[in-house]
């Protein structure tokens, strides 16, 4: 006799945004959907059962900042953190499938292809038409959308804005990490973007990124940078809940890094802004190098560090430390305008390969301190994220909606389960390998198809989105 339900999650406090409800509750799951959430569901009636006694279950997380490009290790990693769908930022989608079908974990993921001068466009400066050749092949080759790497490898602001334009007036999703060849990674890259957006559709990644003092006070930038957002409700933001930031410690050949993140974070700490600064800067504990230790990217630093760069020859990547203070963290976060919204939309870790994908411990963290509830948590984490991508099956616990389920311990802030489209890829501690999903708009399918990928396809909302807390 065919079971009502393959997976049965008995006895967990189950939270939604959405649904509006904080019940100790079961959820059942067929296939690939939730068919119930209810107290009493019978254990007879399921092939398997998960006991959640003492934890949450939450819609699953997802992710709209993550680098999966960087090494093999960053589905294990977000998998870990307890993220069911995540929006890689700029790695290729071809490295990146290469990646899933050989690493991956089973989660939900799609890609935006980064516009780089000297790799997939000629200059910092393209004209129109080679915007629109880079756009095609990008969506043509998998990617959900497009992104402006302008902290690392800037364009100059007229093709910034000519790219924006583009993206806006063809229904493009365009993400934009601030800064042109003429403003940096701060509040001026930041108003720069703001006004080349125009009133129109932009993503700005990690807001708090770009409040670091170097024209005012960290606070008062900080307010800048949300009053920027207020006064202009189409842009979509995240902030990331870190200290650590990211970035691609390579040099050139005179020694000088090539990212413009890597010399200002050198330059505001009074390390020199060449390959020696980075050594000095690896040494004393302010820059850490990535490396790889048993499918796990860890943090190195010290003259261990400093050796594994000079082995690499500086193609490593790195994190400064105590970049995003907790004040920060806590305004970017926390601010809400009007009352029933918040002014940056959705928490992302920026993460991935780099290792601070601490949304789900550091966010409850949070909620113990008051800057939002549990509700709201699940709110910026899980739901505004789906709104965001336009994944309307995702980022809730509805009836019909798809089986993306993190179970957490709520006392520690780690993931005990990951369940993606009813599979469980992480049980206890112990993850299952799977097949990754891809998503991408119609264009990329035969990309997916090819790689022989499971993909969906997805059309981007650029309109403004339901940002409401009230039902």
């Amino acid at each position: 006799m065919p079971t009502r339900f393959d997976l049965l999650i008995k006895d967990v406090q189950a939270v939604d945004s959405l649904n509006k409800f904080n019940v100790q509750s079961d959820i059942g799951i067929k296939g690939s959907k939730i068919t119930a959430v209810a107290q009493g569901l019978n254990k007879e009636e399921a092939s398997t059962v998960i006991e959640g006694n003492f934890l949450t279950a939450i819609p699953g997380l997802i992710d709209t900042h993550v680098h999966l490009g960087i090494s093999s290790c960053g589905f294990n990693m977000l998998t870990r953190a307890g993220i069911t769908t995540a929006l890689d930022m700029s790695g290729t989608s071809q490295d990146i499938a290469k990646t899933a079908l050989k690493f991956g974990t089973g989660i939900t993921y799609g890609t935006l292809e980064a516009i780089i001068p000297g790799t997939n466009i000629a200059n910092n400066d393209p004209s129109t038409e080679e915007i629109r050749q880079f756009v095609e092949n990008a969506l043509s080759n998998g990617s959900y959308g497009v992104k402006i790497l302008g902290g690392h490898f800037p364009l100059t602001p007229a093709a910034s804005k000519r790219m924006v334009r583009f993206c806006q007036d063809n229904g493009i999703y365009i993400a934009w990490h601030a800064g042109s060849t003429e403003n940096g990674s701060d509040m001026k890259g930041m108003r720069e973007a703001v006004t080349a957006a125009a009133g129109g559709f932009l993503h700005l990644p990690h807001i708090n990124a770009y409040c670091r003092g170097s024209f005012a006070s960290p606070p008062s930038e900080t307010m800048e940078a949300l009053e920027l957002l207020q006064e202009n409700p189409a842009i979509i933001s995240e902030s990331y809940l870190s200290p650590r930031n990211g970035a691609n410690l390579i040099c050139d050949e005179n020694g000088i890094p090539k990212s413009k993140i890597v010399l200002n974070c050198l330059r505001k700490n009074n390390f020199s802004e060449d390959r020696e600064g980075v050594r000095a800067a690896i040494r004393k504990g302010f820059l850490a190098v990535m490396k790889d230790i048993n499918h796990e990217t860890c943090l190195i630093e010290g003259q261990e560090g400093v050796e594994f760069f000079d082995e690499q020859d500086s193609k490593v990547s790195g994190s400064f430390d105590n970049i995003n203070p907790l004040s920060r963290l806590l305004a970017a976060a926390g601010r809400r305008y009007p009352a029933n919204e918040f002014t940056v939309d959705a928490l992302a870790t920026d993460g991935g390969c780099i290792p601070r994908n601490v949304t789900l411990k550091t966010g409850i963290e949070f909620v113990r301190m008051g800057v939002f509830t549990m509700q709201e948590f699940v709110h910026k984490a899980c739901l505004m994220p789906a709104r965001m991508l336009n994944l309307e099956n995702k980022g809730h616990l509805s009836i019909g909606a798809d089986a993306d389920i993190t179970i957490f311990n709520p006392q520690t802030g780690k993931a005990e389960f990951v369940i993606v489209q009813g599979r469980t890829l992480l049980s206890r501690g112990i993850l299952h390998s799977g097949t990754p999903t891809a998503f991408c708009t119609d264009k990329g399918l035969s990309f997916y198809e090819r790689k022989n990928l499971p993909v969906f396809s997805v059309t981007p909302n650029l309109t403004r989105l339901n940002r409401s807390l009230n039902p």
